[in-house]
């Protein structure tokens, strides 16, 4: 290597780096080092070329796997995390996030991410757009199913708790309407919120077209009010 100080040679450019490069305190620096030699300098790289293209064939294909799993523990995020503290989050990179690292207060925090920076969807917008499509566009469907049971409502009161009502969304959750309790709820909200009409006289107004308005068609025939 210093036989040739014109060639810049890295340690990792040969088969083998020095025994102990990427371990301790000292590995680390190395080891932040080298990943940022790889992203800006090799591969120039910008922010969004490292959400769409990091992986680990990246590392294996500049002789740096190795340090990958001595230094990061072979975690794409704890590299990123490291090397740019904060800019990165762990759904961001990647073709997945295993199931089974994630934890309910980690599925908020990603789903208030997804909505409020990512999209920066308003309150319309969610009850206009809001669905499950939006999380597999974001690498994040494997969030929804390990934390809140596949369920985009689930998600989405747990972030923001009875701000959001079901039947104000896109898509109500599976055989909501099949509830009977859930059916009478809808049918208040709308009488004495939406509509402002004791029952009596809400027995005789409520139509179809008023239920379609109001994004209840599906309460058609279903049952009435008590």
């Amino acid at each position: 290597m210093f036989c040739y100080p014109e060639k810049n040679f890295k340690p990792w450019d040969f088969v083998n780096a020095p025994n102990c490069y990427w371990q301790g305190e000292k590995g680390k620096e190395n080891a932040i080092a080298a990943t940022k030699w790889l992203l800006e300098e090799k591969l120039n790289w910008s922010h969004d070329d490292i959400i769409e293209k990091l992986n680990h064939q990246i590392f294996i294909d500049n002789n740096l796997l190795g340090m990958l799993k001595k230094a990061f523990n072979a975690s794409l995020h704890t590299a990123m995390e490291a090397t740019y503290p904060g800019e990165f989050k762990k759904w961001e990179l990647g073709t997945h996030v295993v199931n089974g690292s994630w934890n309910k207060d980690e599925g908020i925090i990603a789903v208030k991410w997804l909505l409020e920076d990512k999209l920066k969807w308003s309150n319309q917008d969610i009850k206009k757009k809001y669905c499950k499509q939006i999380y597999k566009d974001n690498n994040l469907y494997g969030m929804l199913q390990a934390c809140f049971n596949s369920s985009p409502f689930e998600a989405l009161n747990s972030a923001y708790p009875n701000k959001f009502i079901a039947w104000e969304l896109p898509m109500v959750p599976r055989c909501f309407w099949n509830s009977k309790k859930n059916c009478i709820v809808a049918l208040k909200w709308l009488t004495e919120e939406k509509l402002t009409l004791d029952s009596y006289v809400a027995k005789k107004s409520i139509t179809k077209s008023i239920l379609l308005k109001y994004v209840l068609a599906s309460l058609c025939g279903k049952y009435t009010m008590s």
